[in-house]
């Protein structure tokens, strides 16, 4: 054959460039083939695991304690398990099966201190823990139920984390929220009616050989806006973080400590955004929208205003756009949005760049006319009167970077999201008029992602005396072309699993490994219940 006759080097080579389905296949298609990725397997499969994280951008040193052939097999092909249990739970309308670990913290670190926030750091070994008593703390979940802490880190007045992302395979950017007073040189406008939000940005990196994480905090960046207003929507290119709060753009330079800031103008409010080094991309109503990197000013103050980057408006400087706008309203109800886990790549002209579009739409279930959202939104019709339908539109940009005008928007496909309704007691509305994605990662490539959904609005299916929700997920990868473009939402915690006086806090998700981390707390108003107030499981999906 002719692959006998290229140099074995060579052969190897091309199977390195493969995923772990084509090595399968490709081991089936003769002898040879089968002895060269046996005789080879070692680096086959630590090829194929490096090329996972690339492709997924997971964090290398989780595993850099692998040492054999099966355990570089069994981490590369975390998202054909995952996958399977999905389309399994999607098959038989069950929960998805996971096989779950209660994680044991040091006595010590309980007792000192109640942790308010969790983010499992992509690749599924490492879970940052965020506490009251101001720490961020890394954990080795390698030993599980037993944990090894490998930083820790104070934190000023921490509230929550705003975004992060691994960089290169072996960082970890980290932008957390801290809470602070307002300075007493702001005088402006009645304290009631202000608020400030304060940024730190860290970077985390890890050191194989004394298995410790090392930190490194660089700068902080203080907001005055109206209490009533929020950050809506991170970007980071480079040493530059984008803010995105309503129509306004924040551009902080956190290594120059730098800024600049404007209203955009001549289009609806961004729903999201993305950046390349050139340009910082809108999704809009109407389309995408890219403008310029304006020119930046010294942070010389405690603090900048909202109000003052707002006099500044600016017009995009290219525009694509949709074949029909949409309406992306951020409201208090259930918002349509524009999405995606791109929003931590730059924008580039070496790949499409993808993004998601949530859309709700709802008729009147005897007559079948449609109902604006506007009437969903004022609660004129029960539920039982609504049928509602959830779309996803998947689009690719085409980016080009000579010419940015020149750049193509095309829709992949669009596909809807149901849920089982036999046996449980969910209306049929309630995916389209309830869940919010609220969890967006890549499964095995930008292609292949899961949309984690929650329900912001606390309804309690069936269970009216439980006070909980469900979480559930729902994947995209292809193969709902074959059911005629439907994607089933599977629960990840149905809402009877949550026992009472207890509640569901946190959902860490890292489909790409198959893991995820569930954080649970006791109502602290409870009189009966006996137990932790919090605890935490580990959970494999199988």
């Amino acid at each position: 054959m002719i692959t006998s006759k290229m140099p074995l080097e060579l052969q190897l080579a091309i199977v390195g460039y493969l995923d772990p389905l084509d090595i399968f296949y490709l081991q089936l298609t003769c002898k040879h083939l089968y002895d060269l990725i046996e005789d080879s397997a070692e680096m086959v499969w630590r090829n194929c695991l490096n090329q996972h994280c690339l492709r997924n951008g997971l964090f290398w040193p989780s595993f850099a304690h692998l040492t054999t052939v099966a355990e570089y097999k069994h981490a590369a092909t975390a998202p054909l398990r995952f996958s399977t249990a999905y389309h399994r739970a999607s098959k038989n309308d069950s929960v998805l099966e996971k096989r779950c670990t209660r994680l044991q913290f040091p006595t010590t670190y309980t007792t000192d201190s109640m942790i308010l926030d969790i983010h499992l750091i992509p690749g599924g070994r490492f879970l940052a823990t965020f506490s009251d008593n101001g720490t961020m703390s890394i954990w080795d979940l390698r030993l599980a139920p037993k944990l090894e802490m490998v930083l820790s880190m104070p934190l000023e007045c921490f509230h929550g984390v705003a975004y992060s992302n691994v960089v290169d395979c072996d960082k970890v950017h980290i932008l957390y929220e801290l809470v602070l007073g307002i300075p007493a040189a702001y005088t402006a406008t009645p304290p009631e009616d202000t608020a400030m939000t304060t940024h730190e940005f860290v970077e985390l990196s890890f050191s194989v050989e004394d298995h410790k994480f090392h930190a490194q905090s660089s700068g902080r960046f203080s907001l005055i806006l109206s209490s009533e207003t929020q950050i809506q929507a991170h970007s980071v290119i480079g040493d530059k973080i984008i803010s995105l709060v309503d129509d306004v753009t924040i551009v902080w330079d956190h290594k120059r400590d730098v800024y600049a800031g404007w209203k955009l103008g001549g289009v609806s409010t961004p729903s999201e955004i993305f950046c390349n080094e050139g340009y910082i991309i809108y999704i809009t109503n109407e389309g995408v929208q890219g403008i310029t990197f304006p020119e930046y000013v010294p942070v010389t103050n405690e603090f900048v205003t909202l109000a003052s980057l707002a006099e500044t408006v600016r017009t995009p400087t290219f525009s694509i756009p949709f074949e029909r706008p949409y309406d992306l309203a951020r409201t208090d109800s259930v918002p349509n949005l524009a999405w995606g886990s791109d929003i931590c790549v730059p924008v580039g002209s070496d790949r499409q760049f993808i993004f998601d579009i949530r859309e709700s739409s709802f008729t009147e279930s005897r007559s079948g006319e449609p109902i604006p959202q506007d009437i969903i939104n004022s609660n004129e019709f029960e539920d039982s009167q609504l049928t509602g339908t959830l779309s996803i539109h998947r689009y690719a940009l085409k980016y080009h970077s000579q010419s940015p005008s020149s750049s193509s928007l095309s829709l992949i496909g669009t596909t809807t999201h149901t849920m089982p309704y036999e046996g449980i007691n969910y209306p049929q509305c309630y995916p389209a008029k309830y869940l919010s994605a609220c969890y967006y990662q890549w499964c095995d490539g930008p292609q292949s992602t899961v949309t984690v959904w929650s329900d912001p609005g606390g309804y309690v299916a069936g269970w009216p005396d439980s006070g909980h929700s469900g979480v559930f997920m729902s994947l995209v990868d292809g193969k709902e072309r074959m059911a005629g473009g439907e994607v089933e939402i599977v629960p990840l915690v149905q809402p009877h699993e949550v026992a009472n006086e207890t509640f569901l806090v946190e959902k860490a998700l890292c489909p790409a490994t198959a893991k995820g981390v569930l954080m649970w707390a006791a109502d602290p108003d409870s009189d009966e219940w006996e137990g932790p107030w919090e605890w935490f499981d580990l959970f494999d999906v199988v």
